[in-house]
């Protein structure tokens, strides 16, 4: 049976078999493919209102590269250096991104976007929990190199400003990276 050049899916023949496994394969291949594609435009419209200055909806956009550390406040094993927060020493620890400020009281929610390697991130803003929405993982040279999350959070009270809060764990890894975060409120 051939495949498709780019995504490997089923193109059937009519000679071949027709199998229920095949169609299963591809919608999982699709789904996964799908929500990589949801993933990464949500990060480029984000980064596209970043540069730009604008955006197609009222609401505000923090992207965090962590190029400022002295507005972080790192806890003990916590060192931001080279554009990148690293945990090593401590297995958890809880890094206070600092404050933003909010010039419309009136969002309610907020879509967060995390990239990080080496364990796991929990988020907070102003001490309401993200939820956590998909993940996944960026493979390089057949081994994992990084995560990709994606939270939202709802029902927001009305704010002035807001302080992030990523609780870390780098659970049995030696250490851990977290590269950006994005936030989008609206």
């Amino acid at each position: 049976m051939k495949q498709t050049e780019h995504c490997a899916l089923n193109q059937w023949e009519l000679s071949d078999r027709i199998r229920m496994e095949d169609f299963n394969a591809d919608n999982t291949q699709l789904d996964s493919l799908l929500s990589k594609l949801a993933f990464f435009v949500s990060r480029l419209t984000l980064a596209e209102v970043d540069r730009n200055k604008k955006t197609f909806l009222p609401g505000i956009a923090v992207n965090e590269q962590f190029l400022f550390p002295q507005f972080i406040t790192c806890p003990e094993g916590v060192t931001v250096q080279d554009g990148k927060a690293i945990l090593e020493g401590p297995q958890t620890a809880a890094l206070n991104c600092g404050v933003y400020g909010i010039f419309n009281p009136n969002y309610t929610q907020a879509m967060m976007w995390v990239e990080h390697s080496g364990g796991t991130v929990s988020a907070t803003l102003n001490g309401i929990s993200f939820q956590p929405v998909r993940s996944f993982a960026s493979v390089l040279n057949n081994s994992i190199r990084t995560v990709q999350q994606e939270f939202l959070c709802s029902d927001l009270p009305s704010l002035s400003d807001f302080s992030v809060i990523l609780d870390l764990d780098r659970e049995t890894h030696e250490k851990m990276e977290i590269y950006n975060f994005s936030i989008m409120l609206f």
